[in-house]
Parts: C-alpha cells; structure tokens; sequence
C-alpha cells in the first residue's frame, strides 16, 4: 500500500492539470479559483479520512513502524 502522502501529492497535482486543461476553455473566470480551492478540499478531506481509519486499526504483530 502507498502511503498516502503520495496519493495525496498525485491527487493534488492531478487537480492542477485539470484546472488548467479545463479552466481555460469556459468563461467563467471563478474556475481558475473554484476547481483548486474545492478539489483540494475534498483531497485533504478524504487523506485525513484514510489515515484516521488506518491509526484506528489494531497493528498487526508483523508490522513495523
């Protein structure tokens, strides 16, 4: 499993070549705001879901830190 601090930093650069690939193309001007501001929003949302649930687990007694 990758850690999530890559998925995270993939899901966030991801959202910059959307808004750049998509932004540009409409006229609406708040795109340039509105695609970055609520897309990393729901990446850090979701991140901070995944590692609450992955330090809530039990360590099993194989895993090392």
């Amino acid at each position: 499993m990758r850690p999530a601090y890559y998925v995270t930093a993939g899901a966030l650069c991801l959202i910059a070549v959307a808004t750049f690939a998509i932004a540009p193309a409409t006229s609406i001007a708040a795109l340039w705001t509105l695609l970055p501001g609520i897309g990393a929003a729901l990446v850090f949302f979701a991140t901070c879901g995944v590692l609450r649930r992955q330090s809530a687990r039990p360590a099993l007694p194989n895993e090392t830190s």
